[in-house]
């Protein structure tokens, strides 16, 4: 289409490998400028060609930081048995889960399930915890969660299910972290 023909120019699709030829142009112009600094060294060596080099040094480490970033949170779950003391009361025993955040930034849990074999998953309705998920665990912290044991049990043998378990926790953007196995007693 013609421009100035009073038509609207549509605009054109971005190719899938756009950030490869991008990074292949960059190359190109970087090639391109280290031959005009070869023909023109006593220009580079002038205060005003070491300031026009840093600028674009700068804009190169620009254009490259621009690539998408991906933010890994890295929490450590464990899983094991344990009971709940309600003063001098113990609950029945739980099957209790602990997300620690090892990383330096704040971490979302956002599910909390049990793995099984092909890939099936048991998910909790009601997941008694310090906190209810989804929530944040901050660097260098824990938060403990749990669910009775004996419900789960139920749950796995009525689906002809024994053997071992694996917790899963799903943070904030799917990344998922697993817990040790446990066997289940019957």
């Amino acid at each position: 289409m013609a421009i100035g023909s009073g038509q609207v120019k549509e605009p054109e699709s971005v190719p899938i490998d756009a950030s490869r030829k991008q990074i292949t142009l960059l190359n190109e112009q970087m090639r391109l400028l280290l031959n005009w600094l070869q023909h023109n060294k006593e220009w580079v060596f002038s205060g005003c060609g070491v300031s026009f080099g840093l600028v674009l040094l700068g804009l190169f480490r620009f254009l490259l930081s621009r690539k998408s970033h991906v933010y890994i949170s890295q929490l450590r779950v464990n899983m094991t048995f344990g009971m709940l003391s309600y003063g001098a009361e113990l609950s029945d025993q739980m099957l209790l889960f602990t997300v620690t955040n090892i990383g330096k930034n704040p971490s979302q849990i956002a599910g909390i399930t049990v793995r099984l074999s092909g890939n099936r998953h048991l998910f909790f309705h009601n997941l008694g915890g310090e906190r209810g998920i989804p929530c944040f665990v901050n660097p260098g912290t824990s938060l403990r969660f749990w669910t009775e044991l004996k419900n789960v049990q139920l749950t796995l043998s009525s689906q002809g299910y024994s053997g071992k378990i694996r917790a899963v926790v799903t943070d904030g953007i799917g990344v998922r972290y697993q817990s040790n196995s446990v066997r289940l007693r019957r």
